[in-house]
């Protein structure tokens, strides 16, 4: 056998591993993006993915489906001189799919009540701090409302995580946008939206996270 035809086999060996890697990954994750739409294939749910933003499937086995983040965000909206909002701290959006029977109001007022043990409260502090080292505090509610999205009910709230930065000199206090979203999907299950924006970005990043909520729709087929 010459040089070149051991070459060829062997590329196409490699070739056929890659390919069958990629496809037993892609069985892995929670679902697809087709078109432009996010279809998750075990809840059978899906959204638009907004402009802008980037999705990272999770695993069909994970609680979190889907993290939608984006950059760039000050170069989109109009900066004035009480701007503060970080470069390089990214927003995020993060749909997750919980079981827990009780209503979406209760499960919330769970999450966000002072002082709260939940272990979602854990989770979703978690996911939601920036890069450098703080201490969460507490939660501060701003708004908690009925809502209806895809023919499904649910409640949103939005407030601030409250929290301290710590530095060898002092100790700044301060708060981080947050907004989370409750839907009931069956008798079960809930989606959890979580979303992390900067105090100074929060209405600018549920701006562009809209055309995603309002074309979410469930028992879609896959």
């Amino acid at each position: 056998m010459s040089l070149k035809s051991f070459l060829t086999i062997l590329l196409s060996m490699i070739l056929l591993f890659s390919l069958a890697d990629a496809k037993k990954k892609k069985k892995d994750r929670a679902g697809y993006i087709k078109n432009g739409v996010f279809t998750d294939t075990i809840y059978n749910y899906q959204f638009t993915m907004p402009e802008y933003w980037k999705a990272k499937i999770q695993k069909k086995t994970e609680t979190i489906r889907v993290n939608l983040t984006t950059k760039g965000i000050n170069d989109r909206v109009e900066r004035d001189s009480t701007d503060i909002y970080k470069e390089g701290y990214v927003p995020l959006a993060s749909f997750w799919v919980i079981e827990n029977s009780n209503s979406c109001f209760d499960i919330m007022d769970s999450i966000v009540k002072p002082g709260s043990k939940h272990a979602l409260t854990k989770q979703i502090l978690e996911l939601i701090k920036p890069e450098w080292k703080i201490d969460f505090d507490g939660i501060h509610t701003s708004r908690q409302r009925k809502i209806e999205i895809g023919g499904k009910e649910g409640v949103s709230w939005i407030g601030a995580f409250r929290y301290s930065f710590r530095s060898v000199r002092q100790r700044l206090d301060n708060s981080q946008g947050g907004s989370l979203i409750l839907i009931d999907i069956d008798d079960k299950h809930k989606m959890l939206i979580v979303v992390r924006s900067d105090a100074q970005r929060q209405v600018d990043v549920l701006r562009e996270l809209k055309p995603a909520f309002e074309s979410l729709k469930f028992d879609v087929d896959k």
